[in-house]
């Protein structure tokens, strides 16, 4: 289950901050995991996950609001964040006495906003170093060279997701000590990003290249058909094109993006090497850059410790 906009506040908190016309959904995190308990069982199994995006920031970036009060939110975002998540651990740890789930219970907490359900197993996807991708560049960008950091992205938004970052990793300690049965891992998807933007010659991958060869042949002078597949594989550049998008204003700007011809707007275009790429419209990212966020929360890079050991 996941929600497009979905934010780990209520609406009420919006509406109290006069935020609320920038919220496009009304399923925030608390309500997501009310569907999600009363849907698991009949449909999900044990090794559900609940999957939740937090746009809690965006809506007051965007609204043009200073970086002093967006930063304000953060505790009161985090403890909300951690409040879900523990409803989850306490749900996991009754149906393991239960006998309905497997013996380890385990959860990866990412930097931010998303949680494992437990059980066999989960993953909460977080905060991104956000100074990093071109809507905030674009729309946002510094007044001088101070404002950027070594790798071109943005200090101050960067900051932002950073505290948020050291705060959960806070909760996470407190959640160890008092739920010590639980297995919970801590992934850093903002340095696991941030490295990516650095140094993405390291970040190649094979790539499989399927295509096929249709034989025509007669049979008892009858045509028949014949399908052959074959696979190609070779490695990528990495992601060689750094914070440019793949899906955007191709050639407009430092980034191929513009926020009038956004990914499947008129006048956008994508590119034809998306395993090339790490940002794929300006804030999102590609497959080919969760390929390897996946490589490295299973063996142990950016996740302590790695999931698969």
């Amino acid at each position: 289950m996941a929600i497009t906009g979905a934010t780990a506040m209520d609406l009420e908190f919006f509406k109290k901050h006069g935020l609320e016309k920038s919220i496009w959904n009304s399923a925030p995190l608390g309500t997501q995991i009310q569907w999600f308990q009363q849907l698991m069982p009949s449909i999900c199994g044990s090794g559900a996950e609940l999957p939740v995006r937090c746009n809690d920031y965006n809506a007051p970036i965007f609204d043009g609001r200073a970086m002093a009060e967006v930063t304000s939110y953060v505790p009161q975002i985090v403890d909300r964040i951690t409040s879900g998540v523990e409803v989850r651990v306490r749900r996991a740890a009754r149906e393991k006495r239960k006998q309905q789930l497997a013996a380890a219970l385990t959860y990866v907490v990412a930097d931010a906003d998303r949680a494992g359900r437990g059980g066999r197993g989960g993953s909460w996807r977080g905060v991104l170093p956000i100074g990093c991708f071109p809507v905030y560049l674009t729309l946002y960008p510094g007044r001088n060279k101070g404002d950027y950091d070594d790798t071109g992205c943005l200090k101050t938004y960067n900051d932002l997701a950073s505290h948020h970052n050291e705060l959960l990793k806070q909760a996470v300690s407190g959640l160890r000590s008092k739920h010590a049965g639980v297995r919970l891992m801590y992934a850093d998807l903002y340095a696991q990003v941030a490295d990516m933007v650095r140094s993405p010659e390291t970040f190649a991958h094979a790539v499989a290249v399927v295509f096929s060869l249709v034989y025509v042949y007669c049979v008892h002078t009858q045509p028949a058909f014949k399908l052959k597949l074959y696979v190609c594989i070779h490695r990528s550049s990495g992601l060689k094109y750094g914070l440019r998008v793949c899906c955007g204003a191709d050639g407009q700007g430092s980034y191929n993006y513009n926020n009038g011809a956004r990914c499947g707007d008129s006048g956008s275009g994508a590119c034809g090497d998306p395993e090339n790429y790490l940002v794929w419209d300006g804030i999102h990212l590609t497959d080919a850059a969760y390929r390897s966020i996946a490589d490295g929360w299973l063996d142990g890079a950016y996740c302590s410790p790695g999931i698969l050991h």
